[in-house]
C-alpha cells in the first residue's frame, strides 16, 4: 500500500467519528445558549414585578 492509500483509509475511518464529537460539541452550545436566553427571557418579563410585589407587602 502506498502512503496515500494510507491516509485515505484513515480520513476514511475517523472522519465520521470526527463528525458526530463536531456535531454533539455544537449541539450541547446550542443548548446552553437557549438556556441562558430562557433565563434572560424569564428574568426581563418578571422585572416589572419586582416592584409590584413589594408594593403589595407594604
Amino acid at each position: 500500500m502506498k502512503t496515500m492509500d494510507i491516509i485515505n483509509l484513515v480520513a476514511i475511518i475517523f472522519s465520521p467519528i470526527i463528525a458526530v464529537i463536531v456535531g454533539q460539541i455544537l449541539q450541547n452550545n446550542r443548548k446552553k445558549r437557549a438556556d441562558k436566553l430562557e433565563i434572560f427571557k424569564t428574568l426581563m418579563i418578571n422585572r416589572g414585578l419586582a416592584g409590584l410585589l413589594i408594593a403589595f407587602e407594604l
